[in-house]
């Protein structure tokens, strides 16, 4: 069977393939990687003259020449098929949902929207005592260089008090499939590190493991990027922004099995390695960055962006922007990732994005990082106004004569002061 076909860089296309003749009636395509950056994914088709439909995604920056390849089908009755009526909605559910999100600076009518839109797709956000989950489109590995032997380093010296809390930390890990128990030669030290959210008396940890020295000794995994300046583009003319954050996004992602062992950390109470992207790991950015890629294929830079964990949905009006939100939802449920209803934000006027201001006007630097300019104090000498320069750079991004006019007056300034040998007047 001849299915080789050229695939065009970064797109999701509809190909007819060949199959065997034995096989007829109704076939699961099961979804895999058919070669480096090119994947197949799951479907329920019908065999018509001995051809199939496959959706076929390349998510490298080339083309593809795809040679042949056999697909991995199974027969639909193979499985239990249930039927689902979707207007069963878990009413429950949907109210815990809409509590815990923050929709009061809505008016009636998008508040409205947003929360048909969400009782609808309440099961892609994760509620508490929810199972955590895991996507099925990718499972990152970790390849050693060369010659490298197992990374075996002593477990850090941590206060008695924090015991309960790793056990408790331990235990929700395993309860949740993120860890398994381990017999590996391989072992990398554990911290506690206060979360920033910690308020008060009452702290919050998060359990860290160090994983330093394992990254000395593991290949990097290289994703490119997306052009910032393309993105911030892309956002011109929107007037509505969503903001998606993914619940413990690394932890949706399934580590290899073979790359598992590598991860095992101990603590006081056994061994135990990630079944699941660990943070702290050099490949964990970029190859969740590959998977989200994989995720939003054919989505990105017509209803949304993404940049690491960073999901924005926009629109150009009520309509468009919901239409949007529908489509990124959708996908998101197919793909099987949970988003966190607490840090959603839906329909912004405006919103930070890669440190800059996001709005319906354009594109205006962070207001935190004019501040600093605001704020600067009243130069007392020809010192203190030649330090004031690095501020035009930023500010060449958003206002194209500023450098210009600044850098003139300054220079006018400066000579003035040095000619004078007089500090500058405030």
């Amino acid at each position: 069977m001849k299915n080789s076909m050229i695939i065009p860089a970064r797109s999701e296309s509809i190909h007819f393939i060949i199959v065997s003749e034995d096989v007829t009636g109704e076939v699961v395509v099961c979804s895999k990687e058919l070669t480096k950056d090119v994947f197949i994914a799951n479907a329920i088709t019908t065999v018509s003259y001995s051809r199939i439909p496959v959706k076929i995604l390349n998510v490298s920056d080339k083309e593809v020449n795809l040679p042949s390849f056999t697909p991995d089908l199974k027969s639909l009755y193979n499985y239990n098929i249930c039927q689902f009526n979707k207007t069963n909605i878990d009413v429950t559910r949907v109210k815990t949902l809409l509590s815990e999100l923050n929709l009061n600076y809505l008016d009636g009518e998008e508040k409205q929207s947003i929360e048909a839109i969400c009782a609808k797709y309440c099961d892609i956000f994760h509620l508490e005592g929810d199972k955590l989950t895991t996507t099925n489109i990718y499972e990152p590995s970790i390849v050693l260089k060369q010659n490298s032997t197992p990374v075996y380093v002593k477990p850090y010296r941590l206060p008695q008090a924090l015991k309960p809390e790793i056990t408790k930390q331990v235990e929700n890990m395993l309860e949740n499939d993120i860890i398994e128990e381990s017999n590996s030669e391989w072992s990398s030290p554990i911290l506690l590190v206060p979360k920033k959210s910690s308020k008060g008396n009452e702290k919050k940890w998060r359990l860290v493991v160090d994983y330093r020295k394992l990254n000395e000794v593991i290949c990097d995994d290289k994703f490119p990027l997306p052009n910032i300046n393309e993105i911030l583009d892309t956002l011109t003319g929107a007037i509505y922004f969503t903001h998606l954050d993914l619940h413990q996004g690394y932890y949706q992602v399934s580590l290899e099995p073979s790359s598992r062992k590598l991860t095992a950390f101990t603590t006081n109470t056994g061994q135990y390695c990630m079944k699941r992207l660990p943070m702290g790991l050099k490949i964990s950015p970029n190859a969740f960055s590959r998977m989200m890629s994989v995720a939003m294929s054919g989505l990105t830079y017509d209803k949304c962006l993404v940049c690491q964990d960073d999901l924005i949905v926009f629109g150009r009006n009520l309509s468009s922007h919901n239409k949007n939100l529908i489509t990124v939802m959708e996908r998101l449920r197919k793909v099987n990732l949970k988003l966190n209803p607490q840090k959603c934000e839906f329909l912004k006027k405006e919103i930070l994005y890669l440190g800059h201001l996001v709005t319906k006007k354009g594109v205006l630097p962070d207001p935190e990082k004019t501040k600093v300019l605001r704020n600067y104090p009243t130069p007392k000498n020809a010192d203190e106004v030649k330090r004031i320069p690095i501020f035009p750079k930023i500010m060449n991004l958003f206002y194209k004569q500023t450098p210009r006019v600044l850098l003139l007056v300054l220079y006018y300034v400066i000579k003035i002061s040095d000619q004078l040998h007089m500090p500058v007047d405030p």
